[in-house]
C-alpha cells in the first residue's frame, strides 16, 4: 500500500483498517484457492468480456503467490536496478524513510500471525 506521509500520519485509522482487510483478504485466498481462481476468473470476464480457460487460470495461480509482506529486500533490489539505468539521478539513493511496516506489524501481532521484517541493506 502506497500513501503519502501526511495522509498516514493524519489517518493511520484508515491505513490500519485497509492492512487488516488485506490481510484477511489474503488469507483467505491462500485458504481458498479454488474459489479465488473462480472469483477472479468471473471479474476478468466482467470487465473484459472474455473469459479466460480454467487452464490459463490454474497456470496463472501456480505461480501467483498472493501475500501482504512487501518484501523490502526485492524493493530494494528494484530501486538498485533503477539506479543504475540512470532513472535515479546521480546521487546515491536511499529509501530509508520509504518504508513502514508498523502499522502492518500491528495488523499482524493483532491476529497471532508473524510479522514482516523491516531490515534490509542498501
Amino acid at each position: 500500500m502506497i500513501v503519502r506521509t501526511d495522509f498516514l500520519k493524519n489517518h493511520p485509522d484508515y491505513v490500519k483498517r485497509w492492512l487488516a482487510a488485506h490481510v484477511k483478504i489474503t488469507r483467505w485466498i491462500h485458504q481458498h484457492s479454488r474459489k479465488a481462481r473462480k472469483i477472479i476468473g468471473e471479474e476478468i470476464k466482467a470487465l473484459s468480456g472474455v473469459s479466460l480457460p480454467e487452464e490459463v487460470m490454474n497456470d496463472a495461480f501456480s505461480t501467483l503467490e498472493a501475500t501482504y509482506d512487501p518484501i523490502v529486500p526485492s524493493l530494494v533490489s528494484y530501486a538498485e536496478m533503477a539506479y543504475n539505468a540512470g532513472f535515479l539521478g546521480s546521487q546515491k539513493f536511499d529509501i530509508s524513510g520509504l518504508i513502514d511496516l508498523e502499522l502492518l506489524n500491528e495488523v499482524l501481532k493483532e491476529r497471532s500471525l508473524p510479522q514482516v521484517s523491516e531490515e534490509y541493506r542498501m
